[in-house]
């Protein structure tokens, strides 16, 4: 039996958000062992962490919108959120990783970061918003 097309968009829809979810998990979860060793890359993996989760953010609101969520930017801030803060303190059971509160800091600003870009889009789409 093939699903109805308003049933199926939505699980497509979740399909981008799950591959980027599982992607960084992937790497936010790797030994310590694997990872580039250099002071010069700290500022560079505060700029990434929030590069990684202003992604997912976007993605989860996507897949909200098209689910039909009442309130996607919300769903999508509060998961890209608490996603970040479950991936950071996961990392304190794998070797060689720590709990790092710049990493949490930096993967929350990058959630905010999105949520504010997006509602700004979503004010202007709706003709609300100067610019």
């Amino acid at each position: 039996m093939v699903a109805e097309p308003s049933r199926r968009a939505p699980r497509v829809a979740y399909l981008p958000a799950a591959l980027w979810s599982v992607l960084l998990a992937v790497l936010l979860l790797a030994p310590g062992s694997r990872l580039p060793r250099a002071p010069s890359l700290a500022l560079l993996d505060k700029v990434a962490h929030a590069a990684l989760f202003a992604v997912e953010t976007v993605l989860v609101a996507r897949a909200a919108t098209a689910a039909g969520a009442a309130r996607p930017l919300l769903a999508a801030a509060a998961v890209a959120g608490v996603y970040a803060l479950v991936l950071e303190l996961a990392q304190n059971w794998v070797p060689g990783r720590v709990l790092e509160a710049g990493d949490v800091v930096a993967g929350l600003a990058g959630v905010a970061l999105a949520a504010v870009v997006l509602a700004a889009r979503e004010r202007r789409a709706r003709g609300g918003g100067g610019g």
